[in-house]
């Protein structure tokens, strides 16, 4: 067994609080290959450039399964793969296009958390950090979606994190 140094939650409800602790995080990286991407809650783990999205918690596991095919993967809480099934069925993901999955999960964060922050203004650093970590325009515009796109996903996320506004004066 294959040992990934990786503490991760247990379904006992005193180890919630390691899991915020690491939804604090925009990724996760350790020394075995694996990238833990938090998206909206929900990690996402990334093994030779296939993403797999967690499918269930079990008591001494969690359970993900590839986004593409039902490839699968199971990680004990000590971090261990406890089964791993590698017959996917498509390409693997290339180093670009996976900065560019971390990229649009950062946008998504910061639009949640940085409510004085544009949109564009978001973005726009977004696509600079991947030019500075040497990745070509030309992947940027194949993997990374439009501005466009994304900005009624940047919409609905900030406005999950808003309060209400009231419903009369009184």
């Amino acid at each position: 067994m294959e040992n990934l140094n990786f503490n991760y939650i247990s379904s006992d409800s005193e180890d919630e609080e390691s899991l915020e602790n690491f939804e604090d995080e925009d990724e996760y990286d350790d020394e075995e290959g694996f990238t833990y991407i938090f998206e909206n809650g929900n990690p996402s783990v990334v093994r030779n450039n296939y993403v797999y999205k967690q499918k269930k918690l079990n008591k001494g596991s969690i359970y993900y399964i590839c986004e593409s095919c039902s490839a699968s993967i199971t990680i004990n809480n000590d971090g261990s793969i406890k089964q791993e099934t590698t017959d996917h069925r498509h390409e693997s993901l290339s180093d670009d296009h996976i900065e560019c999955l971390k990229a649009m999960g950062r946008m998504k964060k910061r639009s949640a958390s940085e409510a004085h922050s544009t949109f564009d203004a978001i973005y726009d650093s977004e696509v600079e950090k991947l030019n500075q970590n040497g990745i070509c325009s030309d992947s940027i515009i194949l993997y990374l979606k439009p501005f466009s796109v994304l900005k009624s996903s940047l919409y609905y996320i900030r406005k999950k994190t808003l309060p209400n506004l009231p419903q009369s004066t009184d």
